[in-house]
């Protein structure tokens, strides 16, 4: 068998990143195709910089990151997002709920961002979590000092449950478009992919919008409308590209639109899951997709 050494990854100030990764990830770098296991894009948020951040996406299209939030810090987000789940639960089974916010709370799992905020706080203050965190710089090296949160796509989610279904595989470019690189801070706020439902992300740094055999035209809408076949993934990609990262408490696991990915369920994993996902885009990007998206700008 091959040696094992990793170290991290880094840049080298003159814009180029380093990986050192194991040799046996090196001899299947640049193909999922080979038989030999692949290095994961798993770092704690210590062991990365903004070069090297970059670098690991452009390679895999996703990247875990660990510890990058005190778990102390989201309790209170969970809690809220508990409470507005309660909360729309109750309606919908008093006949209460309004027939716009069913399809986003029972197909897709959402409720808005706003119903996280603190009453008489400050708005979108989930966007904090981004902007006041080791995430910013990275994101800043990715995206130009401008950086655009995409405010209907940026919003809590929850499955399993009374919650949403899981989620085929698919790129969210099939419900999103393809407008410019767009990235998802997936933040679980439950341990997941343990007792709770988690992630599986191909690993493999996809360029292109794989048209979906169930879309017709336009933008998907349900699940059918947006899944890629497994059978069509595991014979392009390779089993061994499939990844489906235990994430706890504090742990980002960030994609693209493009990223294909599905929600990794076993029978086991019958506790609740909810999540964050922040989606952002340059800000230079903001002009070009204005009556698309709506945006929140920062520096």
């Amino acid at each position: 068998m091959l040696p094992y050494w990793k170290t991290g990854i880094f840049g080298d100030g003159e814009g180029q990143a380093h990986v050192i990764l194991t040799a046996r990830a090196a001899c299947g770098l640049f193909s999922c195709l080979t038989t030999m296991a692949i290095e994961h894009p798993d770092f704690t948020i210590n062991d990365i910089d903004a070069a090297g951040f970059k670098a690991a996406y452009e390679r895999y299209g996703s990247v875990v990151l660990r510890d990058v939030f005190d778990p102390a810090r989201l309790a209170p987000v969970l809690e809220r997002a508990r409470e507005a789940y309660f909360v729309r639960d109750w309606q919908y089974r008093r006949g209460q709920l309004p027939d716009r916010l069913y399809h986003g709370m029972y197909e897709f799992g959402h409720v808005s961002a706003l119903d996280l905020d603190v009453p008489d706080g400050e708005k979108l203050s989930i966007l904090n979590l981004v902007t006041d965190s080791a995430i910013w710089p990275l994101y800043q090296g990715l995206f130009g000092p401008r950086v655009a949160f995409i405010l209907g796509n940026s919003l809590p989610r929850r499955l399993g449950v009374e919650g949403a279904a899981p989620t085929p595989f698919h790129q969210d470019a099939a419900f999103m478009g393809d407008p410019a690189l767009v990235m998802n801070s997936w933040i679980s706020l439950v341990p997941c992919g343990q007792t709770a439902p988690g992630l599986e992300v191909v690993l493999d740094p996809t360029r292109e919008f794989i048209t979906p055999p169930e879309l017709k035209s336009g933008r998907a809408s349900t699940y059918k409308q947006l899944e890629l076949p497994e059978s069509y993934i595991t014979s392009r990609f390779g089993e061994q590209c499939l990844w489906a990262p235990r994430l706890n408490v504090g742990d980002v696991l960030f994609f693209s639109h493009l990223t294909i990915h599905r929600t990794y369920q076993k029978p086991e994993m019958d506790q609740q899951r909810i999540s964050l996902e922040i989606r952002c885009v340059s800000g230079d990007a903001v002009d070009a997709l204005k009556g698309q998206y709506q945006f929140l700008v920062r520096e």
